[in-house]
């Protein structure tokens, strides 16, 4: 059995930002809206304008693993470090939107939504991002799994990967729960399922 260690975990929720169990911090705007995702883009102070032409889920994804990964330093190598996603309701969200282009009094769909109707996006703008072009993956799940997390990392080769559950199917639908794991040869009384189960629920 491959054995792994969690490096970092940070989440995002309704209207509180946090790593590593502690608050971040606390928006001020409407949880789950764009304005509330721009003010937690602003405070992490970086340039990256493709940011604001994103659907909501792939922000979502963007900002949770800007803010897991900001120390991560050399670990993240460009064919090493792999990522794997989940969610419940994939890209509803925009499926929605898109579906409201296609409707006969609009006549004509809208390509820049369309290229959001694949959750798989959403790990291509992390990668982007980060210059990883290491193995990926994404899990369609009813809820976080922990041990459909374990289960995937076995199937696939890193050195460490980016995992989370990212969920956005609405303002008063969404959560980001992402973790930094590494392989480790150190044995550990408390397997990493377990361990992921504790911090999703902390």
């Amino acid at each position: 059995m491959i054995k792994y260690r969690i490096l970092k975990y940070c989440t995002i929720r309704n209207d509180i930002v946090s790593a590593e169990g502690k608050v971040v911090l606390k928006t001020a705007e409407q949880p789950g809206t764009s304005k509330q995702f721009k003010e937690i883009f602003q405070s992490l102070g970086i340039e990256y304008p493709k940011f604001y032409k994103m659907d909501m889920l792939s922000k979502l994804a963007f900002l949770a693993f800007e803010i897991l990964t900001r120390d991560a330093g050399t670990k993240i190598t460009e064919t090493n470090t792999g990522i794997l996603l989940a969610n419940r309701h994939s890209t509803l969200d925009t499926d929605r939107k898109f579906q409201m282009t296609i409707e006969p009094q609009n006549h004509f769909p809208n390509p820049s939504l369309f290229v959001y109707t694949l959750p798989n996006v959403m790990i291509g703008e992390i990668s982007i991002r980060k210059n990883i072009k290491g193995e990926t993956l994404f899990i369609s799940t009813e809820g976080f799994s922990a041990s459909d997390v374990t289960t995937a990392l076995e199937t696939m080769v890193f050195d460490n990967c980016l995992a989370g559950f990212i969920e956005y199917a609405g303002e008063n639908d969404f959560e980001a729960f992402a973790v930094f794991l590494e392989k480790s040869d150190d044995f550990d009384n408390n397997p990493v399922d377990r361990e992921l189960l504790r911090l999703y629920n902390s």
